[in-house]
């Protein structure tokens, strides 16, 4: 009796929020009383199906909002043009979200010591993460390495230990960034670009703007999990947002391709006498990435050859000796 009285007093109280409150919400408050409940009186709701069943009722035909992304083009174009005097503490920012796929709250607990410059790449640490589990990631653009070394060097010597800290005309300031100030990033950028409604990017803009460029470029769901730091899978899955890219690539493959063209032959004929004073069966390959279908019949009596050209692809290559 006690548990269904329970389950019934705690259907009547999500019955009455689900007025006012989205689904998310809801999902949000069940998951506080589950915990406080299961510390404080021992009491499992998991259990209460009557309960998961209403919640699951009011999920039904829910859109959650979500944060509008910046194709890698708008994000390029913001880095390349926009005037490091007034955007230069917001284009670091913007490029170590990007690359990292960092929430906003990992970008403000980011200190001097998570960020190493060694030299070609910088290596960049986020040890405190949601899930408890430290990461670490690269920047290796040459571009974006002399934007954030610029930004560090103007940095005051402070004993501040955030790495971001509040720019303004050429200065740092030895205020830190708050977390509502990296939420208003994606929004000035966009006001920048002059894209519509920027209000609509989101703090999580840059993270999902992340997860949506690696996905567009056939990144394997591992390893997006692996960089934003996601355990599920569901869970990373929810941040990917078809991109105008990806939609025009898969686009492309419902077009049947057109035949390949034949192409001019490549043999190349050994003239007689050409043969090396050393006599080798061996061949040397340098500079090459693609080379297939190549098949060379070994012989004592050969000639030692050496292809220094790269990218040979389904040619033939005819030998003739005399």
């Amino acid at each position: 009796m006690e548990y269904l009285h329970i389950m019934n007093v705690l259907v009547a109280y999500f019955e009455e929020k689900s007025k006012y409150l989205k689904s998310s919400t809801l999902w949000s408050v069940y998951s506080m009383l589950k915990s406080t409940l299961n510390i404080k009186e021992n009491i499992n709701i998991e259990k209460y199906t009557k309960l998961i069943a209403l919640l699951k009722r009011k999920h039904d035909g829910y859109l959650p909002k979500k944060s509008k992304i910046l194709e890698m083009t708008e994000l390029e174009k913001f880095i390349n043009e926009a005037p490091n005097e007034d955007y230069l503490m917001i284009k670091t920012a913007l490029i170590f979200g990007l690359c990292g796929a960092c929430r906003i709250q990992e970008l403000r607990d980011i200190k001097t010591e998570d960020v190493i410059d060694r030299g070609d790449v910088i290596v960049i640490t986020i040890s405190y993460t949601k899930t408890k589990k430290p990461r670490t990631y690269c920047v290796t653009e040459v571009h974006w390495i002399d934007i954030i070394r610029k930004y560090m060097s103007l940095r005051p010597n402070t004993e501040i230990k955030r790495f971001f800290l509040f720019y303004s005309k050429n200065k740092c300031t030895r205020q830190p960034v708050g977390i509502h100030s990296f939420g208003s990033m994606p929004s000035k950028i966009a006001t920048y670009l002059k894209l519509e409604n920027p209000k609509d990017y989101t703090g999580h803009c840059f993270r999902r703007s992340s997860a949506t460029a690696l996905s567009g470029n056939g990144v394997d769901l591992t390893t997006l999990k692996r960089l934003g730091g996601w355990k599920s899978s569901t869970v990373a899955e929810q941040y990917i947002e078809d991109s105008l890219g990806a939609k025009i690539n898969i686009a492309n493959k419902l077009l049947p391709q057109n035949n390949p063209q034949p192409q001019p032959s490549t043999s190349t004929s050994i003239p007689q006498g050409s043969s090396t004073s050393q006599p080798s069966s061996s061949f040397n390959v340098s500079n090459s990435s693609t080379i297939h279908n190549v098949q060379l019949l070994q012989d004592k009596d050969l000639p030692n050859i050496n292809f220094s050209h790269s990218h040979l692809e389904n040619c033939t290559i005819n030998f003739n000796f005399q």
